[in-house]
């Protein structure tokens, strides 16, 4: 049987250049609804059959905040705690985090592709459901956030229909989710809330890699009931680079500044009169 654990790990994707360091890149600040705030995090609008899947692009997308805000802040703390499954007798672990995405998939060597494959859909069903959870009960009794939000999270009170982010079409809730990434492949069924297949070439580091980009692209076009939908490591990741290159940019400018600024100095500098010897 599958054997969770919890780990200790940095937030995924995580990026330290610049000074990018522990931020989080967001629009303008706003002041979201604590409710709204946490259910687009732990869940989605719809309710599935076998419970609520995660969706934080939800959360990039409907709510903006500061990774200063102290909620906010506890609340990404808590969600990127990071979970570990096992499966097959341990030849084959994924570990995923609260907010419900697959950090790595990895598989002993000489295992049987095709086992491999069945045991890493058997691994993320079991992870997520519990990293999920684990959010949910820590939140829930955490007192660095707010009444409201542990209250929701513990049962205790529920989001009015008219504060509910937007979702996908219902109906398309209950079907089955395909994505890829560079011949990867993963399909999640909506129907019963799982992961269902996954397709993956070989079982070298690189090839797990994809598959775990194509893992998280299903759960996340599933939780929204939309195609082709960006996980929120992709987001940050995406805009992380885009602003270190920036950043590159302007250092880039500001030093070819300051060398003809020193040029200039340079130059007054020998055109100056010797000081008269005493």
């Amino acid at each position: 049987n599958p054997v969770v654990h919890r780990t200790q790990t940095d937030r995924p994707g995580e990026r330290r250049n610049h000074r990018t360091e522990n931020r989080l890149l967001t629009r303008p600040q706003q002041s979201p609804n604590p409710a709204q705030l946490i259910f687009s995090a732990s869940t989605h609008a719809f309710s599935m059959p076998r419970g609520p899947v995660p969706c934080f692009n939800l959360l990039m997308e409907s709510h903006e905040y500061l990774s200063d805000d102290p909620a906010g802040a506890e609340l990404m703390r808590l969600a990127t705690r990071e979970f570990t499954a096992e499966a097959l007798d341990g030849a084959v672990r994924v570990a995923a985090t609260a907010a419900g995405e697959v950090v790595r998939i990895e598989v002993a060597p000489e295992t049987h592709l095709a086992k491999a494959r069945m045991a890493i859909c058997e691994a993320v069903n079991t992870v997520l459901p519990a990293a999920r959870e684990a959010f949910r009960a820590a939140a829930a009794t955490n007192p660095a956030l707010d009444p409201e939000l542990r209250a929701l999270l513990a049962g205790e009170q529920r989001v009015p229909d008219d504060e509910l982010p937007e979702g996908g079409d219902s109906r398309e809730l209950q079907r089955e989710f395909i994505e890829e990434f560079e011949g990867a492949q993963a399909t999640f069924d909506n129907a019963r809330g799982r992961l269902s297949q996954v397709y993956v070439p070989s079982l070298e580091p690189q090839q797990l890699a994809r598959l775990v980009r194509a893992v998280n692209r299903a759960i996340a076009s599933a939780s929204t009931g939309r195609d082709a939908q960006q996980p929120l490591s992709e987001f940050a990741d995406q805009a992380y680079d885009s602003l270190d290159q920036t950043l590159t940019q302007v250092e880039g400018r500001l030093d070819d500044l300051l060398g003809q600024l020193d040029d200039v100095l340079a130059s007054i500098d020998s055109a100056l009169p010797d000081e008269p010897r005493s």
